[in-house]
């Protein structure tokens, strides 16, 4: 596998999914450094330059984290070697140019990384509660309705909406109102939980929802059992995994039913835990991000 003695970062401000890549690559051994030359290079917000340093050559790639294709058509057509690598990439934008590679979703932070061997020690412990349901009014509407349903039907449960300043439509009905938790707080309640929930969020009302959040990448990586809604949007998920995760319909018209059976049935609901944490130590950790963007590269190369 190729292998950068060096990779450059822009410096504006420390973004999660740079965080992520960031560290992915200083596991590798390359080292990091966080350049104000880049700064220049950025054509809007939500994607992001970095440079590539190897002994005898220098690559330019593009990390984009938004669910919309509109950036990639900015930048295309790439000059010289450069490479692009999307989250949220459709199946069909995958055949649109060359060089354009599909991208795994990050974790929120470095923060998460350093707590989740604990994090997994205490998922082993006897779980505490049947779901967790603690989200952002971050969408149109649909984690509200979710979360009353959760509410509605199950007595075990910590559901509840925080009003967040950056996001929001919606405004929160007084029965799911809550503060916003500590962050170790609630990475703690998703480790002694049998389920967890985890949903698309819709951050700019012109912009498609992003399906594989922040939420469902930590919960993977815990290993809880994770609720979501179906892949509406035919996003690319790197290593097409199967059944790592437990997908409802867009209505929710069969959630509360999907929830039940999964807590009746510990044996599959664990399965289920296993298979996606494996998913991650496979495709969503930082040192397999690092890896799987040095591997389309050097697979591109050859095939010149």
């Amino acid at each position: 596998m190729l292998k950068p003695n060096k990779v450059l970062f822009q410096n504006k401000y420390h973004r999660p999914k740079i965080f992520w890549l960031a560290r992915g690559f200083a596991e590798l051994g390359s080292q990091v450094v966080y350049s104000d030359r880049l700064e220049k290079q950025i054509p809007m917000a939500g994607v992001e330059p970095f440079d590539l340093i190897f002994e005898n050559f220098t690559l330019r790639a593009w990390l984009d984290t938004m669910p919309t294709p509109e950036i990639c058509e900015k930048i295309f057509p790439l000059q010289g070697n450069a490479y692009y690598f999307k989250t949220h990439l459709n199946f069909m934008m995958r055949f649109w140019k060359p060089k354009l590679f599909p991208m795994p979703n990050s974790g929120s932070n470095e923060k998460f990384m350093d707590k989740l061997s604990e994090l997994r020690k205490t998922r082993n412990e006897e779980p505490l509660y049947d779901i967790i349901a603690i989200l952002c009014n971050s969408d149109n509407g649909l984690r509200i309705k979710t979360c009353e349903l959760i509410q509605d039907n199950f007595d075990s449960a910590i559901v509840g909406i925080y009003e967040s300043p950056f996001y929001g439509i919606d405004r929160v009905p007084t029965r799911l109102k809550r503060e916003k938790m500590p962050y170790d707080l609630y990475l703690h309640l998703i480790s002694r939980s049998k389920l967890a929930l985890a949903m698309p969020a819709i951050n700019n009302p012109k912009a498609e929802a992003v399906w594989c959040s922040f939420r469902l990448v930590e919960n993977l990586g815990i290993g809880t059992p994770t609720v979501t809604i179906e892949n509406s949007h035919n996003y690319i998920m790197v290593g097409e995994p199967e059944k790592c995760w437990i997908e409802c319909k867009e209505d929710l018209s069969d959630m509360v039913e999907k929830i039940k059976f999964y807590l009746e049935d510990s044996a599959e609901r664990e399965e289920i835990g296993r298979q996606g944490k494996a998913y991650f130590d496979s495709f969503l950790s930082p040192r397999k991000h690092a890896e799987w963007i040095l591997n389309c590269i050097d697979k591109d190369m050859r095939s010149e």
